[in-house]
């Protein structure tokens, strides 16, 4: 009897990539959101503590550039699921779509984080 197997997933499904390593995720992503950050020109200077299943970052913003701070406070903190972290690095969503409710007191984050997670376009095809 032929059939035909269909496949479907919801908008929030997660994905099957996994960080694990943090750290090194970010060192990666780093000269791409310098680029970002680098043509916006926005005065902005301030530390983004990211944390994510129990590892952490300090993202540094400063006028034209971005880094990893070794140590050092943060401005504003937030906690990510993986989902949400691969949501913002791959372009999935944008970051206001990710984290409207944490975002909503903080416009300042909230139009920086706008910057460095822009949403992309993207498309699926035929995996089989």
């Amino acid at each position: 009897m032929p059939y035909k197997a269909v496949e479907l997933h919801e908008a929030t499904a997660a994905t099957m990539v996994q960080v694990l390593n943090l750290a090194s995720c970010f060192e990666h992503l780093l000269p791409e959101l310098e680029r970002r950050w680098h043509l916006t020109g926005l005065p902005v200077r301030m530390n983004i503590g990211l944390e994510v299943a129990g590892q952490q970052v300090l993202l540094q913003l400063a006028p034209g550039a971005v880094g990893l701070a070794e140590d050092g406070a943060a401005d504003v903190g937030l906690s990510l699921t993986q989902s949400e972290l691969l949501a913002l690095a791959l372009g999935l969503h944008s970051s206001s779509y990710v984290l409207h409710q944490r975002l909503q007191r903080c416009p300042q984050v909230a139009a920086a984080l706008a910057v460095l997670f822009p949403e992309q376009l993207s498309v699926s095809g035929v995996w089989g």
